[in-house]
């Protein structure tokens, strides 16, 4: 998705706000949709996105997204709404929110909104919020069965608020599955990492590498001995070319979904030993043409061919990598920028350029590789 304008309104929709539970109980529509922007280069995207995305694996599932009045209502302006794609929401709230159905509903309520408004002699932000439902909810834009809601799409699977698992024993059942994204989540939002945090020791190779995962992106730093940091560096480093179960069509490898996490955990200051992960990550990058050839590999959505895989690897890795730089001091950050400078250089030298296929094509590839160059810092 390109970089644009979005307004600021009275009221903004966040999308760390919706899959916490903060949303407004009196919307006058509803957006309903996964977060999509058709993008195979979700390295670019803000962190929430990615832990959402890349690490849980939650691209398959669709949200149920409250819209508020004051969404329509631009902050400090008068005689002016927004619809469509131009109401007051996030980035990453704007890709769940451009299906054409959402903008006509989103049309509606400020058309109404504005009739309302112009009819009563008030300010748009000063209609009567009832009225304006009323009206929305006898016209079918606001459907008696519109709520907030998390789904997987194309399954009989719905969650109703509060969205999350929160009972414990589903909780390990789901972190030892092979599909773990939704619990991965889970243990985030509803302060599970107790639970998660014992199944750091277990035998099963699921459970310990989707706990460290999920403490990965809880907002607690939960790690002092440093163990969920070494299951996702032995899970990064794993060749078993394991995707998860987790939905449809856009879910990317779990040893990739460990690199972003290490990414995550270097964003937020929380690698206990920054220069290990960085000696291995960079071992990492520089064997990830041969990983991408000779990794066990079945074509799909999201990765349509090795050029795919390759590019995979090596973005997220880019990506870890520039963020321990970013948080280092001293000898350790110099290093891992030089280290970067060099690989690019040597892709110069090659001619190569870090591309990956566009949605639904294999002919055509979108060239990321000054974008790659300004996310290392290069």
């Amino acid at each position: 998705m390109g970089i644009g304008l979005r307004p600021i309104g009275e009221e903004n929709v966040n999308f760390p706000d919706i899959v916490e539970g903060r949303f407004s109980s009196e919307p006058v529509c509803y957006g309903r949709s996964n977060l999509d922007n058709h993008g195979k280069d979700p390295v670019f995207e803000d962190r929430a996105y990615q832990d959402m995305i890349t690490v849980c694996g939650l691209w398959g599932y669709g949200i149920g997204i409250p819209l508020p009045m004051r969404a329509l209502i631009p902050k400090d302006w008068e005689g002016i709404l927004t619809a469509g794609r131009s109401v007051a929401v996030d980035h990453d709230i704007a890709m769940g929110m451009r299906m054409k159905d959402d903008c006509q509903k989103s049309g509606e309520a400020a058309a109404r909104l504005a009739v309302l408004s112009i009819s009563s002699g008030v300010r748009a932000r000063e209609v009567d919020l009832s009225m304006l439902r009323g009206q929305l909810a006898a016209s079918g834009c606001l459907g008696k069965d519109d709520r907030l809601l998390l789904e997987r799409q194309k399954s009989d699977e719905i969650h109703e608020y509060p969205l999350w698992c929160t009972d414990a024993e589903e909780l390990v059942r789901g972190l030892g599955s092979d599909a773990p994204g939704y619990y991965i989540r889970s243990v985030r939002a509803v302060g599970g990492a107790e639970t998660a945090e014992r199944l750091l020791g277990s035998e099963n190779q699921n459970e310990r590498w989707h706990a460290a995962l999920a403490l990965a992106i809880t907002d607690e730093s939960r790690d002092s001995d440093g163990r969920v940091e070494e299951l996702l560096l032995e899970c990064a480093q794993s060749r078993d070319g394991f995707v998860p179960k987790n939905g449809r069509k856009y879910i990317n490898l779990r040893s990739i979904s460990a690199i972003s996490a290490i990414a995550g955990l270097a964003e937020n200051g929380r690698l206990t030993d920054p220069g290990s992960a960085a000696k291995i990550l960079t071992s990492l990058l520089n064997c990830a043409g041969d990983i991408a050839s000779e990794l066990p590999f079945e074509p799909y959505d999201l990765i349509c061919d090795r050029g795919d895989l390759r590019f995979q690897y090596e973005s997220h890795l880019i990506s870890a990598l520039a963020a321990i730089g970013r948080a280092a001091e001293g000898e350790l950050g110099d290093k891992i920028r030089a280290t970067l400078a060099e690989f690019f250089t040597e892709a110069d030298s090659d001619g190569r350029r870090f591309e990956v296929t566009l949605m639904g094509t294999t002919g055509f590839r979108l060239d990321c590789t000054e974008r790659l160059k300004k996310l290392a810092g290069i």
